[in-house]
């Protein structure tokens, strides 16, 4: 059976100029992400991806974290998660379902391209790699992982390597 196609990625209003360089990479976004998910056993969740400004981006920063400033990537987990989301539903947790009340929904990720675009040249990646880079972090906050403590940070990195096809340590 096919799976059926959907579209993650959003993008914000006030990035409508750079639309055509940044609508090929919908794709490559949309693939780690699934690759994400399951790596952590979901086939099938929501989660809803905005590309957005640095302006947009400050703006959620401050509301959200009291944090004037931009950031590259916010993630808002749906779930309310201790541990990772493969541990708790082993163990009968219920995750936060979409409308149609069968898929779980991950929750929101925004990724500022304007810091992608910086961070880029920066790590001496492409748009692409880093705007992936981006999703995947994204994605495994929404899943439960954190980078807090060291043990966890650790963890957190081998699994963004595993699902960007990265095997290096």
């Amino acid at each position: 059976m096919k799976k059926k196609k959907r579209d993650f990625v959003q993008i914000e209003e006030g990035l409508r100029l750079r639309k055509k360089k940044i609508l090929p990479l919908r794709r490559p976004i949309e693939h780690v992400a699934q690759v994400a998910a399951e790596m952590e056993g979901l086939q099938i969740f929501d989660v809803q991806i905005i590309l957005a400004d640095n302006a947009f981006i400050q703006k959620l920063n401050q509301m959200y974290r009291q944090i004037n400033q931009p950031t590259d990537v916010l993630s808002f987990p749906a779930n309310d998660l201790t541990k990772p989301l493969a541990e708790v539903l082993k163990e009968g947790y219920i995750p936060e379902l979409s409308e149609d009340g069968k898929t779980v929904f991950l929750g929101e990720i925004y990724i500022s391209v304007d810091r992608a675009e910086e961070q880029a040249v920066e790590y001496g990646n492409t748009l692409q790699e880093e705007l992936c880079f981006l999703t995947v972090h994204g994605m495994l906050h929404l899943m439960g992982y954190d980078h807090i403590n060291p043990e966890d940070e650790k963890i957190m990195r081998q699994k963004q390597r595993l699902a960007l096809g990265r095997n290096e340590k």
